[in-house]
């Protein structure tokens, strides 16, 4: 039979396995003829992967996607609108550059962070530009879900900023 113990393993009869016990408590002087194998490696689990870069090139996505956020932030927050921003998303998720948009808007960690990466180098006026991303993300995500459900899903529920 076989037996563990403290990390390995033994294969003897019952007897021999208590006699092995005696032995280790101290009560026996006698050593029983048992084969002990030293106890198995445990199998290394590789380290966390480290993300890699997509495939393709990210460009695509991300000027479409700077497309639809910027002509979003110039038309959410207003009254009279140029565009309606439900057909944007409708059409961007019709599009050939829907998987691209995808691709960029999942590479960079959520909708929140794509978002930000897009307009950070067109920040005018010096605006929190943080708080200004998660208030049109509250916008921006319930019709996207409608019009454009694969790129709702990558909405960050807890503020990422």
């Amino acid at each position: 039979m076989k037996y563990k113990m403290k990390g390995c393993e033994v294969e003897c009869t019952p007897e021999e396995f208590l006699a092995l016990i005696g032995l280790f408590s101290g009560v026996r002087d006698v050593v029983p003829s048992v084969v002990v194998k030293p106890p198995q490696e445990a199998p290394q689990t590789p380290e966390t992967p480290q993300m890699e870069a997509p495939r393709g090139d990210l460009t695509e996505g991300r000027e479409a996607f700077k497309y639809i956020v910027e002509t979003w932030r110039d038309n959410w927050n207003k009254e009279e609108v140029s565009v309606d921003l439900a057909e944007l998303l409708q059409e961007a998720s019709r599009s050939t550059s829907r998987g691209d948009i995808l691709s960029f808007v999942g590479w960079t960690g959520g909708l929140a962070h794509a978002t930000y990466s897009c307009l950070v180098d067109t920040n005018e006026g010096g605006a929190d530009l943080q708080e200004e991303v998660w208030e049109m993300m509250g916008h921006m995500v319930p019709v996207a879900s409608i019009t454009f459900p694969q790129l709702s899903e990558y909405y960050e529920y807890v503020n990422p900023f």
